[in-house]
């Protein structure tokens, strides 16, 4: 094989029997370097194609042989030439004329450490959607919370609207106590009860239409957007905590809850009344 370098064919004379001896020695000091030089490139996170692969090559042996002369024994005739000379595409040359044997076996060396780098990776993509599916499914990345009376049933809205009419219980309860206008809602749930409010005429109630929230107790209208209105008219109503006049039933379920619950705090401010 021709190599890609100017060579100079050596004198006949007697010194060069010397250096052709020396030569020699360093043609299997390169052999050697080239194949541990091999061994280095089968690193792949270092070369990641022949291009990585002949740089390493000629970074390793620039060092090694700087200033030494290089013998390449082709077809059985010597030649010389200085490492000072040595270009990039002189190396490719030289790897190829020693190693033209295992070349194809690095190239296919090459092509099973990509072809494991993908499929690891695709292993460790498969198994990321495996854990974040069984997460959702879990319900470990959800927000939403239970609250204890999920279990109870609530009125459709249209069923108050149409027979339950309102007026102002300013007007209802002129020149009476502040009392009588404070929401039985509000009071039941815990709250300062407020006193501005409506008045249902069909119920017997006063009940303002405020939204306060979720207090999340066991005792409690489930629905934090409903106003205490929806609350009396859709939930404690059709369950059974007010009876049709509006007066507590203390032996209804919740009212029931609401007792246990005030023994296990002795919270003394949550004090049902029937008074309106």
């Amino acid at each position: 094989m021709t190599l890609l370098v100017k060579w100079n064919r050596s004198n006949s004379n007697g010194s060069d029997a010397k250096h052709d001896a020396e030569d020699v020695q360093n043609v299997h000091s390169l052999e050697s370097l080239i194949d541990t030089t091999l061994r280095f490139s089968r690193d792949m996170e270092r070369a990641e194609d022949m291009k990585a692969d002949i740089a390493i090559f000629y970074q390793i042996a620039q060092v090694t042989v700087r200033k030494v002369r290089i013998i390449c024994l082709v077809k059985k005739q010597s030649y010389n030439t200085t490492c000072s000379t040595v270009t990039p595409v002189h190396l490719v040359a030289l790897v190829t004329t020693f190693l033209p044997d295992n070349l194809p076996q690095l190239m296919l060396l090459v092509q099973f450490l990509l072809v494991s780098l993908l499929q690891f990776v695709a292993l460790l993509s498969w198994i990321t959607l495996l854990l974040l599916g069984s997460r959702v499914e879990k319900g470990g990345g959800a927000t939403t919370k239970t609250h204890p009376n999920s279990d109870f049933a609530t009125a459709n809205a249209s069923t108050h609207q149409t027979e339950c009419k309102a007026i102002s219980s300013r007007q209802m309860f002129e020149g009476k106590g502040r009392k009588k206008r404070m929401c039985v809602v509000c009071r039941f749930e815990g709250r300062y009860p407020t006193e501005v409010t409506d008045y249902c005429r069909t119920h017997s109630v006063c009940l303002c239409k405020l939204v306060h929230g979720d207090a999340n107790t066991p005792f409690t209208c489930p629905e934090s957007t409903w106003t205490c209105w929806e609350k009396f008219h859709r939930f404690y109503l059709p369950n059974g905590l007010f009876s049709a006049k509006g007066n507590l039933q203390r032996s209804s379920r919740l009212a029931t809850l609401w007792a246990q619950h005030r023994c296990d705090t002795s919270d003394d401010t949550l004090v049902p009344s029937n008074e309106k």
